[in-house]
């Protein structure tokens, strides 16, 4: 049992090896003491225990060589076992250590990637809030590609804007130095060409390029390594293409490529805005003049046929001769402006000696931009009264044509007609050339 007991120990606490060792330590010791036995030299202190024979000897040790071999094989294939799943253990804690540590890295990548996109967002919002407020389409453009260049840490952003033919995009503004040379000598691209700006103009599809650039652009900026060139579309329709260039390789993929292309549709209706808004502004003008031109020309008219002037004293209100002017220097002189036509004057003279106040001049100015406008709605309801009646005239002269049946009663119909109009003292109606006037009819 002790020889046993020391096989299983060694083969638990050491090696396999040690197990064996026990063996060879038990089967020597077994064997040296069955032959002391049997020799008589050595005797059991216990006199009732028979000292047995050669083959009990060797039964019994070959038994107990045997259970130990046993027990220190499955000892062995235990261990084995142990440590086979012992590495697949560690590999499998290995392995998911290495999962954890690229989950992340990926979870890392993924934090800053959703980072760097919501700060692209942030500055397409941005962006938006700018290019709001501006109204003019040559700052809107010089105004965008340096918000590009600042937002967004690249070195070159440039506008290019299809003529109104739509064959050529000619560079409108550019953020880096090599542009703004480009932009001064005038550069174009005609759309279609082999060019990138000119497929992207022919196209309307964003194109990136992660080596060199066109060798046609190469010499003029050397330093790009990446370039996207996206549309810019309105419904549709390709107006010119937004140029941005990096001096690092591959930066843009395909978020940069969703990014800007939401930024490109912004520029484009923010161009398109622009552009409307010029147009809008420019027939404003134009509507305005051409009302201005037919107020002066209405008043002008209107002057002449009417020019009336009062005044308020004391005693009450007189008329006075059209064009007096106050001339003193306590008197306040406010013209009656409208739609800068001069249409009259109002003249305001104290009671004593104390000059007009500044508040006074701007109170009266305030009743004479109200005079100005009563007067002129006076006129076009004058106006429209006559123009009302004489549509009268004409629809009865009209009436009384139609139920003349030949054509001598229709001339004397006219010439009595016409006759009868104001300021009128003759009228002649005839058929034919002024040499050969025939069916002549006249009315007073």
């Amino acid at each position: 049992m002790y020889f046993l007991t020391l096989v299983l120990m060694s083969g638990l606490l050491y090696s396999p090896r040690a197990s064996v060792n026990a063996i060879v330590i038990s089967t020597v010791l077994i064997t040296i003491a069955g032959l002391l036995v049997l020799t008589g030299k050595f005797q059991p202190t216990d006199q009732n225990v028979s000292p047995g024979t050669i083959s009990v000897w060797g039964i019994n040790g070959s038994a107990l060589i045997m259970v130990q071999v046993v027990v220190a094989t499955g000892l062995n294939l235990f261990q084995k076992q142990f440590m086979k799943a012992q590495e697949q253990a560690s590999r499998a804690v290995g392995t998911l250590g290495t999962k954890h540590t690229d989950l992340e890295t990926r979870v890392a990548e993924r934090t800053r990637a959703l980072e760097e996109r919501n700060s692209q967002l942030r500055s397409i919002v941005y962006f938006a809030r700018q290019l709001a407020e501006i109204q003019d389409i040559s700052t809107l453009l010089n105004e965008t590609v340096k918000l590009i260049t600042q937002q967004f840490g690249y070195y070159h952003a440039a506008i290019f804007l299809l003529d109104e033919q739509m064959k050529t995009a000619f560079l409108q503004a550019a953020s880096s130095e090599a542009g703004r040379k480009m932009l001064e000598q005038g550069y174009r691209v005609e759309r279609g060409d082999r060019s990138v700006i000119g497929r992207v103009a022919e196209q309307g599809k964003l194109h990136i390029t992660t080596g060199a650039v066109d060798s046609t652009r190469s010499l003029q900026m050397p330093r790009t390594r990446s370039q996207i060139a996206l549309p810019l579309l309105v419904r549709g329709k390709v107006i010119g293409v937004l140029d941005v260039q990096s001096e690092q390789a591959q930066v843009f993929g395909q978020n940069e490529a969703d990014v800007f292309q939401l930024l490109a549709d912004q520029i484009a209706a923010s161009i398109t805005d622009t552009r409307l808004l010029s147009e809008s502004q420019a027939f404003m003008n134009q509507l305005e003049a051409i009302t201005s031109q037919q107020t002066r020309s209405s008043w002008r008219e209107h002057l002449k046929a009417q020019r009336s002037a009062y005044q308020f004293t004391p005693a009450g209100i007189k008329s006075v001769p059209s064009g007096t002017l106050p001339k003193d220097k306590n008197e306040l002189s406010i013209p009656l402006v409208l739609r800068g036509q001069e249409i009259g004057v109002i003249g305001l003279k104290r009671k004593g000696q104390t000059r007009w106040a500044d508040a006074d001049r701007e109170l009266a100015e305030k009743i004479a931009t109200q005079v100005a406008l009563a007067l002129e709605n006076s006129r076009l309801l004058e106006e429209t009264r006559r123009r009302a009646l004489q549509e009268q005239t004409v629809n009865e002269i009209s009436a009384r044509f139609n139920r003349s049946l030949d054509i001598d009663t229709l001339l004397q119909t006219a010439a009595r007609e016409l006759g009868a109009l104001p300021d009128v003292a003759e009228a002649s109606v005839y058929i034919g050339g002024q040499d050969n006037k025939r069916n002549e009819s006249k009315g007073t």
